[in-house]
């Protein structure tokens, strides 16, 4: 039996955000994102 869940996320601190992805080599931009977006429309993060 599979499910689905929502989480809602608030971002706090979105220079100590900005600072880990650059610190783990992730290649990220900033921008906001269009609400609705899924992990089939999200661009996939590059590790």
């Amino acid at each position: 039996m599979s499910h689905f869940s929502s989480i809602k996320t608030q971002i706090r601190d979105l220079n100590a955000l900005q600072q880990a992805l650059s610190d783990l080599q992730v290649d990220w931009k900033s921008g906001p994102t269009p609400c609705g977006a899924t992990k089939a429309t999200a661009a996939p993060l590059k590790w």
